[in-house]
């Protein structure tokens, strides 16, 4: 049963994830602060991504998405929320992320993809007489 707030959109492109600095001090990597994701689906609240790591719920985060897909010219940069964060295998986190501050345009593009190709609608029952 789906149980989101908003439709999503199925989606296997890459992103680029950062980590906001003002976060830094609390929760950082080894290996830097800025990462290439999996987008696994996307809506006008957020995006589902696949992580190597575990991000804590709460770090704040910038994505950069290619707005090629959503009609846009130029990259789609949104600051988000991680919402939740599990480990689905070795190595492989599934986490939720929060967008915050999303701009009008963006969250049309976006609105506008998602009523284009979203199929996980529940189709309206036909009563006979």
């Amino acid at each position: 049963m789906e149980t989101r707030l908003a439709d999503r959109y199925k989606i296997h492109r890459k992103a680029v994830l950062r980590i906001d600095k003002n976060s830094e001090q609390q929760f950082s990597l080894v290996e830097g602060n800025s990462f290439k994701v999996d987008m696994l689906d996307i809506g006008i609240l957020g995006v589902g991504i696949i992580f190597r790591y575990f991000l804590p719920r709460g770090l704040k985060v910038h994505l950069v998405i290619k707005g090629t897909l959503f009609g846009l010219s130029k990259t789609m940069k949104v600051e988000g929320e991680i919402c939740h964060c599990e480990q689905i295998d070795y190595r492989v986190h599934k986490c939720g992320v929060k967008f915050l501050n999303i701009s009008k345009r963006h969250k049309d593009a976006i609105r506008q993809l998602v009523s284009t190709y979203e199929k996980r609608r529940v189709p309206r029952l036909k009563l006979s007489k």
